[in-house]
């Protein structure tokens, strides 16, 4: 028998997200195990569909299936799949059944759930898992949302090092993936000789508040002159992100010291 498991996140029909990429690679290699995965989408079109169908075909991700969501407002397609979730728990022939968590606001009703229905609870940590700010009645708050699960999957060393400093205590199965870079393997690290001039700081990550794109351009402002900022990041090559990098040359005057945004990191070698 197969185990079921479900991704309890709408993601969108775009190849060139990275989340959406992150996600069906992952989940697709996890379907190859004997496991039926479920993944939410939402697609504008049925066109964006044909490069994420084409896409699970080239790599064989047979047991990877799609759950498209209706082309409604975002409240209208989170009440489907809640629906969609609870049909998929009362029916039986799995193995076993797994809900994989990404945000809080799912996290809650996946909790609740849990309390209903007999399932595997694990929470998959990015930035929108953590706490926006920390204070006393907000950590009580956060922990009793890493209480009663099964497992956690922290995507980045720094989380771990995030929940030790503040106390938390995490749920006795989880594992760190050795993603992005952990500072204490360079504090001895000696200062770098680099003479060229202009020294090019390049930025390639998306343009999502929590990513603070805004705290680069604050940051030049203490460095020489000759450091310059280049923005390479955004979703996609759209006039909002044009529009967004614009705005922040134009706010601290960096003119000459910030270019504007570059869809593909081939533009910039």
């Amino acid at each position: 028998m197969q185990r079921l498991i479900i991704y309890f996140k709408e993601i969108t029909a775009s190849i060139d997200s990275a989340m959406t990429m992150q996600v069906l690679n992952d989940y697709g290699h996890l379907s190859n195990f004997n496991n039926k995965v479920i993944v939410p989408m939402y697609a504008k079109t049925n066109q964006e569909l044909s490069p994420i169908n084409k896409l699970l075909a080239e790599k064989n991700f047979l047991n990877l299936h799609i759950l498209v969501l209706p082309k409604s407002h975002k409240i209208i397609r989170s009440l489907f799949l809640i629906a969609y979730l609870i049909s998929l728990l009362i029916k039986k022939g799995f193995s076993s059944k797994v809900i994989i968590v990404r945000e809080k606001k799912y996290l809650w009703f996946a909790k609740i759930l849990k309390r209903i229905f007999h399932f595997c609870l694990l929470v998959e940590f990015h930035e929108t898992s953590l706490p926006e700010k920390e204070t006393q009645k907000l950590r009580l708050k956060h922990q009793k949302l890493l209480l009663n699960i099964d497992g956690a999957l922290l995507t980045n060393s720094s989380q771990a090092h995030y929940f030790k400093k503040y106390k938390y205590h995490l749920p006795r199965n989880h594992i760190i993936l050795p993603n992005g870079l952990d500072v204490t393997n360079y504090s001895k690290v000696k200062r770098a000789s680099l003479r060229s001039r202009p020294r090019v700081l390049t930025y390639t990550g998306q343009f999502t508040s929590w990513k603070n794109v805004p705290l680069l351009f604050e940051a030049l402002h203490y460095l020489p002159t000759y450091f310059h900022l280049r923005i390479a990041g955004g979703k996609e090559n759209s006039p909002s992100s044009h529009l967004y990098v614009n705005k922040l040359i134009s706010q601290y005057n960096f003119n000459s010291r910030a270019s504007k945004f570059h869809t593909w990191l081939n533009d910039l070698i």
